[in-house]
């Protein structure tokens, strides 16, 4: 279970204005409950004067996070249930300092770290510090501490009042985490630490090391951005190398939930009210406290665990965390009382809101469309799923339809999933539909009858230079503001002389979708669930959930009603054929294979992806897909602001940290498109017929398991040639996906004398330890050409082949990202 963490810089003002817009944003706490007294007594435990000593050449270690006081003093701040949870490091005087030391182990996060620092190691000295710790830390800290140090109560009274306020906002910025780990004492192993200090060159910086994490060391920044939203950007962030060798391996999961059984009511007005009922698994005994997540979007009205009624405590932070944008919120369930063994419990939720927008007469728009109940990241489960709502509607979901009847006005359906799927979603509107059965699969494929707002009003002529719409999220995945502004905008500027049909497409759409159904299960194995629904959502993206697909409105328009700015072919390409395909794929990819981690969330979009364009290269030859590696490369190397190239913001595996203050737009053309340009080089690097084994194995072995990218590397292995270069496929993933960089390639060879070829092979633009394997296609008179593969460095390669007949031609060969 991973709640999502909030870190806080230490800068007063910008603390005291936080504590104060989050005053108003916050939900009570139950004034006698456990979450209120426990926050009570987080506002009374300011700094402790008795407890503030001098202190030098003083060394504190957090695993890789080192910290030195050189100079100062260390305040404890007061305990709260009998822990010291905080002291307070101040250099205030004369000669006093302090020291951070942080050495990121890899080369990527070295390069993640100087790309923000300037430097590949962080080494900053500071004036003032606070440390947080649950786990323990603060009783045998304060033990050392009076052994070394001199007490001083009249400092302490200063430093008390000065910092007492600084420690307190802190305090209640971190609650969710502190009642996770104090109110449950059997969390004690996987207690977090947190620092947060004033660095003078590079400004506050959070330090936080959490256990439950999989990269439990992470250091960055809070930056405010000018619309006055926040952002986190991640510096770095790593396993330990106590976990990295087993010396301290991650702590297993606590608690878990599944078995949904969720009845929703759609009001008139559009007001959705749910009551969620799952099984709780609690798996070490002890446990008292439970976190969870939803939109914010919903407000969650009652809570029981086994009938009986359980305390609520949410809150919303304003601050950035380590987790990307999402509509996620965080809550806590407080249980009656702690569980004293294991066991399975039955929890209800009540909630209620406004995930259901509407977008046209009998048009609507779901948003929150994975959070709309109580979840916990990553199970799979199974689902039994009622929704009332009126009955002139039609209603699709995930699983299989169990019975529709109609009361009144509503219409009752039911649904249930014939096995354990990752999440739910739902879709309504007034539809029309095509229905397809391809052996034991069956597809259906629905679009509305009028359309949506945006279409409809946006009836002004556009020009065909207008900025096409933003690549679209599937699988669940997030879609970043930039993406999703730039959809809008897209839907906004749908323009044609005459209404259009948006049902026009729909038999050929359909076809669309059964062709690359079946293709996909042919190559891909069977699908996790038999049955596919696909209906129509408003914007330029889709999304591709278990047994169901949004796909966007412009999806079903035909080309002649698109605006010039998507009539180009590539645009077209890509609402005809392959978004559809791509959600498609995500049946697979993302709802069966899931991710290990954050650095292999990129996996099930580039495997979407190409899987999508594997089924295009089928269907229309190899040109297209040759046509949009080359529309993807031209991205990757466009410029930012600042003059760096879009690929260079940093390495595939960065994931959602790419979402970041210099690099806004960076995470879906990295993700997305460099993604798919890797998946294409590896595929021309094993060989096609060993690429696509390769697809197979990797399906049916990680059906319903998480795959890493060092998975993938081990896999792919299994397809390599033994004899080449590279067999391991090491330097392939070093510098594709571990690195980032596109190297300018020359390449001056020609035929002859004979039988033989030789030649240089020089790259540029690229990092000095950046190397790869180059394909050097090398055509004859007659039969097919011949391809050698040859490794670059930062200094020329010379290379000679001997050929088993003249050459005519001696060329670059395609399967390659390159700048040139």
């Amino acid at each position: 279970m991973r709640l999502l963490f909030r870190t806080f810089a230490v800068l007063p003002c910008v603390l005291a204005a936080a504590a104060a817009s989050q005053q108003q944003q916050q939900t009570t706490p139950k004034p006698d409950g456990v979450a209120a007294a426990l926050s009570r007594e987080l506002r009374e435990a300011g700094l402790d004067a008795a407890e503030c000593y001098r202190i030098r050449d003083f060394r504190l270690a957090k695993e890789e996070l080192k910290f030195y006081w050189n100079d100062g003093y260390a305040i404890f701040a007061k305990p709260v249930r009998g822990s010291r949870l905080a002291v307070y490091f101040s250099g205030d005087m004369e000669g006093g300092d302090g020291e951070v030391l942080v050495s990121p182990p890899h080369r990527g996060e070295r390069r993640a770290l100087a790309k923000f620092t300037g430097s590949p190691t962080l080494n900053e000295h500071y004036k003032n510090a606070l440390f947080v710790f649950t786990d323990g830390m603060g009783e045998r800290l304060l033990e050392e501490i009076r052994a070394k140090g001199t007490k001083d109560e009249t400092i302490g009274a200063s430093l008390a009042t000065r910092y007492s306020n600084t420690v307190r906002n802190i305090f209640e910025s971190l609650e969710l985490r502190f009642l996770l780990d104090l109110e449950n004492p059997a969390r004690a192993e996987q207690g977090m630490f947190f620092a947060t200090l004033a660095a003078p060159r590079v400004g506050a910086i959070d330090l936080i090391f959490d256990p439950m994490a999989r990269d439990q060391v992470t250091v960055g920044q809070t930056v405010l951005r000018e619309n006055a939203r926040s952002t986190f950007d991640i510096w770095t962030s790593f396993e330990t190398q106590s976990s990295r060798t087993g010396k301290r391996p991650r702590p297993a999961q606590t608690y878990g939930l599944d078995d949904f059984q969720i009845d929703a009511t759609l009001e008139a007005d559009l007001n959705l009210r749910v009551k969620t009922k799952g099984k709780l698994h609690v798996k070490q005994p002890g446990l008292h406290v439970f976190g969870f997540e939803i939109t914010e979007r919903m407000k969650i009205d009652a809570i029981r665990i086994d009938g009986q009624p359980a305390e609520l405590y949410r809150r919303e932070v304003i601050r950035g965390n380590t987790e990307p944008p999402s509509e996620n919120s965080a809550f806590l369930v407080i249980a009656p009382k702690a569980f004293t063994a294991a066991g399975d419990h039955e929890i209800e939720f009540e909630h209620e809101g406004r995930v259901v927008l509407r977008a046209g007469d009998r048009v609507f728009f779901v948003s929150s469309r994975g959070t709309w109940y109580p979840h916990t990241r990553g199970e799979f489960s199974n689902y039994d799923l009622t929704f009332r709502y009126p009955k002139e509607l039609d209603l699709v979901s995930t699983g299989d339809l169990v019975s529709t009847t109609i009361e009144g006005d509503r219409r009752i359906t039911r649904r249930r999933t014939p096995q354990p799927i990752r999440f739910a979603g739902f879709n309504l509107g007034q539809y029309e539909s095509v229905k397809a059965s391809r052996g034991p699969y069956a597809i259906e494929v629905y679009g509305n009858k009028r359309l949506d707002i945006a279409i409809a009003s946006a009836r002004a002529a556009t020009s065909a230079t207008a900025a096409p719409p933003a690549f679209p999220t599937g699988g669940g995945s997030r879609r970043s503001n930039a993406a999703g502004a730039q959809a809008a905008a897209a839907q906004q500027a749908l323009l044609s002389t005459a209404p259009p049909d948006p049902t026009a497409q729909l038999k050929e759409l359909a076809s669309t979708v059964v062709g690359a159904f079946e293709s996909m299960a042919a190559e891909l194995g069977p699908p996790p669930i038999k049955t596919l629904t696909v209906a129509p959502i408003p914007g330029g993206f889709g999304q591709g959930f278990p047994g169901l697909v949004y796909l966007s409105t412009i999806s079903y328009l035909s080309p002649a009603d698109l605006p010039g700015f998507l009539r180009d072919r590539n645009q077209q390409l890509f609402y005809s054929d392959l978004l559809a395909a791509h959600e498609v794929a995500h049946q697979w990819w993302g709802n069966s294979v899931t991710a290990a981690g954050y650095q292999d969330e990129w996996l099930q979009e580039a495997f979407a992806n190409y899987s999508a364009m594997l089924w295009l290269e089928k269907k229309r030859g190899s040109k297209p897909v040759d046509a949009m590696l080359t529309d993807y490369r031209r991205r990757l190397l466009s410029k930012m602001e600042d003059g760096r190239t879009i690929e260079s913001a940093g390495p595939i595996t960065l994931g959602a940290r790419l979402q970041n203050s210099l690099d806004a737009n960076a995470w879906r053309v990295i993700t997305y498109e460099k993604g798919t340009w890797i998946l294409h080089m590896l595929r021309k690097r094993l060989g096609d017929a060993a690429f696509r084994k390769l697809l197979a194995h990797l399906t049916s072995k990680f059906e319903r398991k998480p795959l890493s990218v060092e998975d993938l590397r081990q896999a792919a292995t299994m397809f390599s040639d033994p004899k080449s270069s590279d067999p391991k496929l090491e330097v392939f993933f070093e510098n594709w996906i571990y690195a980032s960089g596109v190297p300018d390639l020359k390449l001056s060879a020609k035929p002859g004398p004979g039988m033989r070829v030789s030649g240089t092979l020089t790259q540029t633009g690229v990092s000095q330890d950046f190397e790869c394997d180059v394909p050097i296609e090398v055509s004859f008179a007659k039969g097919p050409s011949k391809t050698f593969w040859v490794r670059t460095s930062n200094e020329p390669t010379e290379f000679a082949f001997t050929l088993p007949q003249p050459a005519v031609r001696v060329t670059i060969g395609s399967g390659i990202l390159r700048a040139d």
